[in-house]
């Protein structure tokens, strides 16, 4: 008979069946706050503030978000707010202006006791349910005499190397470079921000590259920067501690570094009349092609050499080219279009070819024919995805020989749609097409393709239906392991959660049959096959929107890819997946622990479960559960195991404790589960005690390579 802690832990793993749709979807970042100096006694300036983003990246509003605080005992501080929750943009903290909005949350630094380093940082973390950051923020202590005990010196530019200089656009030659440290110990001091902003009376502009920066383990924050478009001098402001023009002690606080701004060489070319003209063969278009070139910062440049040129030779004739720059950084040239049709392109570049830009010219057309080539009354889409069959024309002359280079427009007539392009051009062949998307309204659709010709436009008509949707699926993030939860990792006989949308739109929650005894091949009109076999499964989830169905792959599932049909509400959609020889993944449960691991579902000798405050004993055999291992012959898809017999893995698993093997005992298919092995493991006598250890298991292919498990922990004593 079944113990009862043997049937917590049953239900355990029916739950963890569950839970993809829980993990890594919702994300927390920081918006601003972190790397502030504070003085001791003092409450921040700057709020802490995050935003909250679902896995699509859009903002969550009334996100709970739980703040906590760490450091060195007796050093670490305080926030303002145990929890906050997010506003209509997701974000959370930065109130403090809007009487509350989103909650006002701020950094209360300790006294720092006597004999201190000088300072004391104190982490922050921001979490909502499984996701969280964390900012890093300073104390700065005060001497017996009240004296600061953080230091701020600049380490580049030097007097010497200002001001700093580099031509509009580009980088400037030195780099600023900051040095934070305590005056206690001499050390350096990390994660200190410091912010670089042009001052208001500056004639240009400049910025760190990639951002402000925070200090590095050697104390130093270093900003590339770059400087803005116009030429002339200017001075930068630099504030150190993240409170802008806080002077928060003697030499610690706000630097002035000067620096200016040059004329660059030719960084961008480009068009200032004469483009999109249309004109006949062997005709000179009226307007001249006139090019300005400018550097990186728009600054005109007189003086400079550049080249015209037809992009096809032959296409164009060239002539009065003017092609040294004036005063304003002009060119000019005049163009003659060749014996074509369609469209024909100049190009205008520096000498070494490094900078150009394109004029395009239009010759009328003389067209013969415009014929449909595929697409039309192709098989129906499902609403907001692409048809199967482009939509593509051919053009030719009329002596019926393609051509190449014809501008095609095509434009949605009737119905819902979205097309790829709605202009083209033919290729060498004569032909051109664009894809096609159904909107979000099912029924007809009819899209033209249209030529205009020197006679007139010349046009033709496709036919196309929608219908409703069914399951959307995303390359690359549609299987997961139904254990460890990882992407594309999957095998025969594996359990796997697929993520899709439209799979459950008419379900809320969780529908699911019993955990144990045989699975259905249906639920709630959801079916999945891989290849030619249905799969049994084990749930229907749509919880937030986010939608999935966990199944058994089945074990007649081809090795190396298989596809994938997944139906429901009326429609089905098709995906490949890379299905995996083995794909081994632990059953876990609780929270990612500080080493980005969870604890495996283990059980103990007397059935319980192995947690932080029940650790397995040294010498106790114990047994985990996993899926994805390789199946012996014989078993199929859901079946159970016997109850009168075990089916067992012989050879190929391997585990491991603290990164060494231990003995394994057995491998046994999971009596009253589909899909799950149950490993029976030894601890070693002298195993390592710990409330994380690490625990990891291998499976070993047919080629002899060994295929691990999630890396996962279990507690030992």
């Amino acid at each position: 008979m079944v113990s009862f802690s043997k049937k917590f832990a049953w239900t355990l793993i029916g739950v963890l069946l569950l839970a993809g749709t829980a993990f890594g979807q919702a994300t927390v970042s920081i918006l601003s706050g972190n790397g502030q100096i504070v003085l001791q006694n003092n409450t921040g300036s700057n709020p802490l503030v995050v935003v909250v983003r679902d896995a699509a990246g859009k903002p969550i509003p009334n996100a709970k978000v739980v703040w906590s605080i760490s450091g060195v005992q007796n050093q670490t501080g305080s926030v303002l707010l145990a929890t906050t929750t997010t506003d209509a943009s997701g974000t959370t903290g930065g109130g403090c202006a809007t009487g509350g909005t989103g909650g006002c949350q701020r950094f209360v630094t300790p006294t720092l006791p006597p004999g201190n380093n000088g300072f004391a940082q104190s982490t922050i973390t921001a979490t909502s349910g499984s996701a969280s950051v964390s900012f890093i923020e300073t104390t700065e202590g005060r001497g017996a005499s009240g004296a600061p005990l953080i230091l701020a010196n600049i380490v580049h530019p030097t007097p010497a190397e200002q001001p700093l200089t580099g031509p509009a656009g580009q980088l400037a030659k030195t780099p600023i470079q900051i040095r934070v440290i305590s005056s206690v110990t001499n050390g350096a001091i990390a994660h200190v921000l410091v912010t670089v902003s042009s001052d208001s009376s500056s004639q240009t502009s400049a910025a760190c590259s990639g951002g402000n920066p925070m200090t590095d383990s050697t104390g130093i924050a270093t900003c590339n920067l770059i400087l803005g478009g116009k030429v002339g001098p200017g001075t930068l402001t630099v504030d150190v501690g993240g409170v802008v023009g806080q002077n928060l002690s003697v030499g610690l606080g706000t630097f002035s570094i000067a620096y200016k701004v040059l004329v660059g060489p030719p960084g961008v070319i480009k068009t200032v009349s004469g483009d999109q003209q249309t004109g006949n063969p062997g005709q000179l278009l009226p307007q001249a092609l006139v090019a300005q070139v400018t550097d990186l910062g728009g600054n005109p440049l007189p003086g400079v050499s550049l080249v015209y040129e037809p992009v096809v030779p032959g296409t164009v004739a060239l002539s009065d080219v003017r092609a040294t720059s004036d005063a304003l950084g002009h060119v000019q040239a005049r163009a003659t279009p060749g014996n074509v049709n369609g469209q024909v392109k100049v190009r205008v570049r520096t000498a070494d070819g490094g900078v150009a830009a394109t004029f395009i010219i239009n010759v009328n057309l003389i067209v013969g024919s415009l014929t449909k080539i595929s697409g039309d009354q192709q098989t129906p889409a499902v609403v907001d995805t692409a048809f199967a069959d482009p939509l593509t024309v051919q053009v030719n002359d009329t002596s019926g020989q393609p051509l190449p280079g014809t501008p095609v427009t095509f434009a949605v007539a009737s119905g819902s749609a979205t097309l790829g392009t709605t202009n083209a051009i033919t290729n060498a062949q004569g032909q051109a097409g664009t894809t096609i998307t159904a909107g979000d309204t099912a029924g007809s659709i009819v899209v033209t393709a249209t030529v205009t010709s020197a006679s007139g436009p010349v046009f033709v008509q496709f036919n196309l239906s929608s219908r409703l949707k069914g399951p959307q699926c995303t390359d690359g993030a549609t299987f997961y392991n139904g254990a460890s939860f990882k992407a594309n990792w999957i095998s025969p006989g594996s359990v796997v959660t697929i993520y899709c949308s439209g799979i459950a739109d008419n379900v809320q929650g969780v529908v699911q049959p019993s955990l144990f005894g045989p699975l259905p091949y249906q639920i709630a009109g959801v079916t999945v096959t891989f290849g030619n076999t249905p799969a049994p499964l084990f749930n229907l989830v749509n919880i937030d929107g986010m939608e999935s169905v966990t199944v058994e792959v089945p074990l007649e599932a081809a090795v190396g890819g298989d596809t994938v049909t997944i139906a429901a509400n009326g429609g089905s959609t098709t995906v490949n997946a890379n299905i995996l020889e083995a794909a081994p993944g632990f059953f876990e449960w609780g929270d990612l622990g500080p080493d980005n691991r969870r604890m495996a579902v283990v059980l103990r000798p007397d059935g319980s479960v192995v947690t932080a405050t029940n650790p397995i004993l040294r010498g106790e055999i114990g047994r985990a559960f996993v899926t994805g291992l390789i199946a012996p012959a014989g078993l199929g898809t859901n079946a159970l195991a016997p109850l009168d017999s075990d089916i067992e893995i012989t050879s190929g698993v391997v585990t491991g404790i603290n990164n060494a093997g231990v003995p394994t005992i057995s491998v046994k298919y999971a009596h009253n589960l589909v899909g799950i092995w149950e490993v029976q493991f030894k601890v070693p006598d002298n195993a390592k005690a710990g409330l994380r250890d690490p625990f990891a298991l291998a499976m070993i292919t047919s080629s002899g390579k060994r295929v691990y498990t999630q890396p996962s922990v279990i507690a030992i004593k």
